[in-house]
């Protein structure tokens, strides 16, 4: 019992560290890498309004895997409740609960931001999606989710071993390349804080800081939707695709860390590009 108190207690504590984290202050070396990663430069008496959108969006984002890392767990809560149902909640749809909801989050993090323009003037620049996120990992996404369909129905057809989990990974694809499409239209659309100077090309890095952690998240979702492909009972030769598919989630999960966090970008080079 009390093994059990104690795997229900860790994803209950993994989201309150989670919180604790998208609580904290936007701190002056956060934002120094972030000009360095997008080429900008942070007027002293903007830095406020920059730092008030990154924790702005960093909060929505870690109340949403918070959410989902909660409903992971409820496996471990059922264990204490009726241990004869916790099997019923032991599926890939829980167990990625957080995946969805991380996706999400990035996603309500650049649909529900409040768009206060400093001048109300038309902007003439012509904004493509090419221009804030590497488009190769919005591929990436449409084809990891065009894989899974495919491998889908072939499951289904040869009733390879719980084949019916298959479909959960295409909706976690689904899930993923809706995310994209509505969270880049939304970036793109949204009205300019400024249609010309420094304040452009913050604005252009604040979209191009949403794009890349919304399209990194649904690489990660779309990733993992892979691992619910059942190849027979994953034995012998069977179970090499399966140990691929789970290395290509892992893989998956760290493009996530780098598309949010490292990768350098340029608006204005980008948008040189024909």
């Amino acid at each position: 019992m009390n093994g059990d108190l104690m795997m229900a207690f860790v994803p209950v504590l993994i989201a309150v560290v989670v919180l604790w984290r998208g609580w904290r202050r936007v701190e002056s070396d956060f934002v120094s890498r972030w000009k360095e990663r997008f080429n900008v430069d942070v007027p002293p008496d903007e830095r406020s309004f920059v730092v008030e959108r990154l924790e702005r969006g960093r909060r929505v984002r870690a109340i949403c895997v918070a959410v989902g890392l909660v409903i992971a767990g409820l496996p471990t809560y059922m264990n204490l409740i009726d241990p004869a149902l916790s099997g019923s909640f032991a599926n890939p749809l829980v167990g990625h609960a957080w995946l969805f909801a991380a996706t999400l989050g990035a996603l309500c993090a650049e649909v529900l931001v409040i768009q206060r323009p400093r001048y109300r003037k038309a902007s003439l620049v012509e904004r493509r999606s090419r221009d804030y996120v590497d488009q190769r990992f919005v591929t990436a996404v449409h084809a990891l989710g065009g894989s899974t369909l495919a491998l889908a129905a072939l499951a289904t057809a040869l009733e390879w071993w719980n084949w019916e989990e298959a479909w959960i990974g295409v909706g976690a694809s689904a899930v993923a390349v809706a995310s994209v499409h509505f969270g880049v239209r939304a970036i793109l659309e949204r009205p300019a804080i400024a249609v010309d100077g420094a304040m452009q090309d913050l604005d252009d890095a604040l979209r191009s800081d949403g794009a890349f952690r919304v399209v990194g998240a649904a690489v990660a979702l779309a990733a993992s939707g892979l691992t619910t492909i059942g190849i027979g009972n994953a034995q012998g030769m069977l179970a090499i695709p399966s140990l691929l598919f789970g290395l290509l989630a892992y893989i998956g999960l760290g493009l996530w860390w780098t598309l949010a966090r490292d990768v350098k970008w340029s608006v204005r080079q980008a948008r040189s590009v024909p």
